[in-house]
């Protein structure tokens, strides 16, 4: 009868785990893994607001940016009325404004109509080609687009007076004054939320036609 000797069992029993140890090992690893998971949430749902965020405000930041662009490119331009007198199409308020840009926001070649105003959703804009005919009928004519939801628009001229000094005024009319503002300034303030305001200054370079002098409305 042969006899075999297993060298080494007893070591092999102590190095080897009992069931109770695998149990509380794998209880600490899905403790583990549920907080790294809770953990890595936390982590994408900041880096999607982050984004969210950055998205908003490079939209924001090429709205300012093409606003900008339309009011720089804003053109002194002349139309006849019904009483076939000569006019210059400038409408400038405190909640809206209206004029005509070399600028078009859908590149298109020639004169382009711009108009903003507030709405109960936000701020509405509208575009049409610069015809003949008389501005504000193709302005009424044009379908509104919202161009800002949730916010609401204020603007300021900038003017220069008989004694050279600048002030800004909550009204323009480019009809009566002959000429268009030294400047506008735009500002879009949340509706609701108390979110910092979007503003922006921009330039009008042809502020002058060149068959028409400036009035100066506030002369007596």
């Amino acid at each position: 009868m042969t006899t075999i000797k297993y060298y080494g069992f007893q070591n092999y029993r102590q190095t080897a785990f009992t069931l109770l140890e695998v149990l509380i090992a794998a209880s600490i690893a899905a403790v583990l893994m549920i907080v790294l998971t809770a953990g890595l949430d936390g982590v994408i749902r900041d880096w999607q607001k982050q984004n969210t965020a950055l998205d908003v405000q490079l939209d924001n930041n090429l709205l300012l940016l093409q606003l900008e662009r339309a009011i720089e490119g804003a053109f002194p331009h002349l139309y006849f009325n019904k009483k076939h007198r000569k006019k210059i199409f400038f409408i400038g308020k405190k909640n809206t404004i209206s004029w005509v840009s070399t600028f078009s926001a859908h590149q298109q070649t020639g004169l382009t109509l711009w108009k903003l105003e507030n709405s109960k959703k936000g701020v509405q804009l509208y575009l049409s080609p610069a015809y003949g005919k008389e501005p504000e009928k193709l302005l009424e004519k044009a379908p509104p687009l919202l161009l800002l939801e949730n916010y609401h628009v204020r603007f300021h001229y900038l003017e220069k007076n008989k004694n050279k000094k600048k002030q800004w005024l909550d009204k323009w009319e480019g009809d009566k004054r002959r000429s268009l503002p030294l400047a506008v300034h735009i500002v879009f303030q949340a509706i609701k939320d108390k979110q910092a305001p979007l503003q922006l200054i921009a330039p009008i370079f042809a502020y002058r036609h060149p068959s028409l002098r400036p009035r100066d409305i506030n002369r007596r």
